[in-house]
C-alpha cells in the first residue's frame, strides 16, 4: 500500500520547493564565505599591525642614524681654525678612529680635532648619546648604537656602544628589534669603520 505524500513533501518535490532548497544552501554558502572573510580580515589586520610596527622601528633607526652622521660642528669650536662646519659621522669619527688606542677610555690622548677641548671619541660619544636620547629614548623606544672598527690587519673591536637610559637591544630581542643597517666609512690607514642603530620596543 503506497502512502499518501505529505505537505512538506509535496512542497519540497514541487519546483518551488527545489528553488527553495537551493537558495537554504545559498545562503548557507553566502554565511560561510563571509565567515571566512571576517577571520582573513582579523588575521591580516593583527599581521599589518605587527608589520607597520617593524617598518616605524626600522625607518626611525635608519633616519636618525643618517640625521646623525650628517650632523655638523662649527669648525671653529673644534680647533680646525676653519669656519666649515665638521661632520660629525665623517671628519669627526675618522679622526676618532685614526686615534682610538689604549689611554683612557680607549683612545690614546691625541686628536687632530678637540671640539669642546674633548677627544674626537669622546665628542662623538656624548653628542651621539645626547642626539639619539632625545631623539628615539624620548618617544619612548630603547636603542643601542654600535660602532666598529675592522682594521687593516684583520682585527674588530668596537669603539662605541651607546644603549638607551632604559637598556639597549640585545639580539634576545630579535623580534621587537630592527637596525638602520651598516653606515661603513673607510678610514685611510686604518680600516673600515662600521656603525649601526638598533631599535626595539
Amino acid at each position: 500500500m503506497k502512502r499518501k505524500p505529505t505537505k512538506h513533501r509535496l512542497f519540497l518535490d514541487s519546483p518551488r520547493g527545489k528553488l527553495g532548497q537551493m537558495e537554504v544552501v545559498g545562503l548557507v554558502v553566502i554565511v560561510i564565505l563571509i565567515s571566512l572573510g571576517m577571520i582573513f580580515l582579523a588575521i591580516f589586520a593583527l599581521k599589518s599591525d605587527e608589520q607597520k610596527k617593524v617598518f616605524t622601528r626600522k625607518e626611525l633607526a635608519s633616519s636618525t642614524m643618517a640625521a646623525l652622521l650628517k650632523l655638523t660642528v662649527p669648525g671653529q669650536e673644534c680647533g680646525s681654525g676653519s669656519d666649515v662646519p665638521l661632520p660629525l659621522g665623517d671628519k669627526i669619527l675618522e679622526d676618532c678612529a685614526q686615534h682610538y688606542g689604549s689611554g683612557p677610555p680607549n683612545y690614546d690622548g691625541r686628536s687632530d680635532f678637540l671640539c669642546d677641548n674633548k677627544h674626537s671619541c669622546q665628542y662623538f660619544e656624548e653628542t651621539a648619546s645626547t642626539v639619539l636620547e632625545d631623539a628615539v629614548g624620548r618617544v619612548g623606544k630603547r636603542y643601542e648604537l654600535q660602532v666598529s672598527l675592522l682594521r687593516l690587519g684583520g682585527e674588530q673591536e668596537t669603539i662605541f656602544l651607546i644603549r638607551s637610559a632604559a637598556g639597549g637591544c640585545p639580539k634576545s630581542f630579535a623580534s621587537d628589534r630592527d637596525g638602520s643597517g651598516l653606515y661603513p666609512l673607510q678610514i685611510r690607514q686604518v680600516g673600515l669603520l662600521q656603525s649601526q642603530l638598533f631599535i626595539c620596543d
